[in-house]
């Protein structure tokens, strides 16, 4: 039994795949709204917020084609537990941030690699909603965070931009440890290109894990050229800068990422100790009558 509390798959309709803190690369999703028969599609949250292109998950976006996916009985059950003024985005939210706190992460570990989690009330749900919001948030909107400053961003393309941009493969920098004095690879500097190289990454970054893997890592594996060996066919991720008229994208999107692994982590050092509530059944129990 992953925690206390209300099953994830009761609390939220659409829910499939993996869970956050899971150890796999693809992760589960969860959507706020989801379309009748439309499949779900995967982004860069540990457990992903999708708004099927709305950036925010009003219900003034419902529409006949979409169907809600908080259930009513989740929010019986947290005006029951609370009170009436809490909505479904707020419910939405208070998920989110939850699955993100990291003492939550930390005691339901084992059963999160493997089973869908249950939500468990606290005492004081606003700072969940609150740091859901911010989360769910920054993660949908990462596309226009801002570049985080790093060293070489600012290089200036020399001939066609698109070509000067284009990435084959990034990799860390090397460096050689002190005590071993073996190379090891250096996670504040990436080599972009042959003519670019990005430093100064901080260490906090990497603390923002999708699965196994930090985001940083998880944009430097995903956005190279690769060549499938059955078919041939290459995926060149530089066709997407191409396709929204930005030769900068990919590098720019790895300086915005660092800007939001380091905000996630700002928000979820910020969330309070877990006290959960002692009166789990009574709460559930009330929502039923």
């Amino acid at each position: 039994m992953v925690g206390i509390g209300q099953p994830l798959n009761e609390t939220m309709s659409g829910v499939h795949g993996g869970v956050a803190g899971r150890e796999d690369d693809d992760q589960g999703v969860a959507l706020r709204l989801r379309r009748v028969g439309l499949a779900a599609a995967v982004g860069i949250a540990a457990l992903v917020v999708v708004g099927l292109g709305d950036a925010k998950p009003a219900a003034d976006h419902l529409d006949e084609s979409r169907l809600d996916n908080i259930t009513d009985t989740a929010l019986e059950l947290f005006h029951a537990a609370y009170d009436t003024d809490l909505t479904k985005d707020d419910v939405y939210f208070y998920v989110y941030g939850i699955l993100h706190c990291s003492d939550y992460r930390r005691t339901y570990a084992a059963d999160l690699k493997k089973l869908l989690p249950r939500i468990p009330l606290v005492d004081d749900p606003r700072p969940f909603i609150e740091a859901g919001k911010e989360l769910s948030e920054l993660h949908l909107g990462y596309e226009s965070a801002d570049p985080y400053p790093l060293d070489g961003l600012d290089t200036r393309p020399t001939g066609d931009p698109y070509d000067f941009f284009a990435v084959q493969k990034m990799a860390f920098a090397k460096k050689r440890n002190p005590e071993t004095k073996k190379l090891e690879a250096d996670r504040s500097t990436v080599i972009y290109t042959s003519n670019i190289t990005l430093s100064g990454i901080p260490e906090d970054t990497y603390r923002y894990m999708l699965g196994s893997r930090s985001a940083i890592e998880w944009i430097i594996d995903r956005y190279q050229v690769k060549t499938d060996k059955t078919s041939g066919n290459v995926n060149d991720p530089n066709d997407w800068s191409k396709g929204v008229g930005d030769p900068r994208y990919i590098i720019d999107l790895l300086a915005r990422i660092v800007t939001v692994s380091l905000r996630t982590m700002q928000i979820v050092d910020g969330l309070p100790t877990l006290a959960i509530r002692d009166d789990q059944a009574s709460a559930v129990a009330v929502a039923s009558t």
